[in-house]
């Protein structure tokens, strides 16, 4: 439960973090630029690894399907933007 709730803890935090960005950043994920996404969803889940189970978001790790579904939920929602 307490992993489920750090996990919700830091979307959340993400999403609001990625909402504070310079005016060039702000038209680039206007146009949903598929680059710049997949570079803040890399950056969020590197950080989401880190923080939440002290560890790298790597192929080896036995969370590796939660981060790339972290990963793919950011980069959606940076394209939807």
């Amino acid at each position: 439960m307490k992993k489920v709730l750090s996990i919700i803890a830091l979307s959340a935090m993400t999403l609001s973090l990625s909402s504070f960005s310079t005016s060039k950043q702000a038209t680039i994920q206007e146009e949903g630029n598929p680059t710049d996404c997949n570079r803040q969803a890399r950056l969020a889940t590197y950080h989401f690894a880190h923080f939440v189970f002290g560890e790298e978001a790597s192929g080896s790790s036995e969370n590796n399907d939660l981060y790339v579904a972290y990963h793919n939920a950011v980069y959606e929602s940076c394209l939807a933007d």
